[in-house]
């Protein structure tokens, strides 16, 4: 059994996709937010007291030197058709190139600078950061529900991990591997073993798919045929790390938090066995459960 190949060994990869996308988002601001500007001296002759009322002072200023009139916000419908001539099926350029569009707007409009505005900014960028909804969402009439005795639990226990036996290949540790070796050196190749661990994952899922259930263990292996199955649905883009670096790193985010969850809801089940004095012995599949339990 590679149970613990399958799930997350030692949490040396503590949300990368969060730390990476947040960076490479609050970097781009950064960077369009302190592109050279060309400087321009204002000259203003008349000195202002506390009596003189600003707009005046102000109109005052513009008149001087109309080079300096405070910009006008630029059209919303101009923007808009900037905003949807910007998106593309390429994740990472549609949120470059809408960034971009909207640090301009905010720069003509006088904003930009300020921390507020780039926080906005960020967030709009993010927004665009989402995933499509799951291909396949899996219910109680797709599995074969059984009554809940010691049998049945035993049974379950037992199946279940020779399902996860029988895919070796749904890793969380060859996925790490996969992209850890390809993005430090720099080298695509290792990314096609993705391909065959989500095929992993997805095999996995129909065979878990196949296992009768106890009642009480519905919901929780409900939840982990969705999660599987998920899983697998996001290795086509973690595989577009150097085309769509975005889209990659975000798939990688929800696979890594899915895995996490899925975990817990294997504890739950060990668990689940240990409170009705479920024993597997050492030459039982369900052996793999006291790894959890403990």
């Amino acid at each position: 059994m590679r149970l613990l190949d399958m799930l997350p060994s030692a949490r040396f990869t503590t949300i990368v996709g969060s730390i990476a996308l947040a960076a490479l988002l609050v970097w781009g601001a950064y960077t369009l937010t302190h592109l050279p500007a060309q400087q321009e001296t204002l000259s203003v002759d008349s000195t202002l007291t506390q009596d003189t009322d600003w707009k005046t002072a102000l109109q005052d200023i513009q008149s001087q030197n109309p080079a300096n009139r405070a910009p006008q916000a630029p059209s919303a419908d101009k923007v808009s058709e900037l905003l949807a001539a910007a998106t593309s099926d390429n994740l990472t350029d549609t949120v470059a190139r809408t960034l971009f569009i909207n640090l301009s707007n905010a720069k003509a409009q006088g904003l930009g600078d300020d921390i507020p505005t780039q926080d906005q900014l960020i967030a709009q960028a993010a927004s665009q950061i989402r995933q499509s909804p799951p291909t396949r969402v899996y219910t109680a009439a797709d599995i074969t529900t059984t009554s809940n005795t010691s049998d049945s639990l035993k049974a379950y226990g037992n199946a279940f991990m020779t399902a996860v036996g029988a895919h070796p290949g749904a890793s969380y540790t060859a996925t790490i591997y996969a992209l850890a070796t390809s993005t430090d050196n720099g080298n695509p190749k290792p990314l096609k073993a993705l391909s065959s661990i989500g095929d992993e994952y997805a095999g996995l899922t129909h065979d878990l798919a196949k296992v009768p259930v106890p009642s009480t263990l519905v919901p929780i292996h409900l939840k982990i045929l969705n999660n599987t199955e998920r899983m697998a649905e996001m290795f086509p883009d973690m595989a577009e790390i150097y085309t769509d670096p975005l889209r990659a790193l975000a798939s990688f985010q929800l696979y890594d938090a899915l895995t996490q969850e899925t975990l817990r809801l294997f504890i739950n089940i060990a668990q689940e066995f240990g409170q009705n004095g479920i024993l597997f012995s050492k030459d039982d599949p369900g052996q793999a459960w006291s790894v959890l339990s403990s």
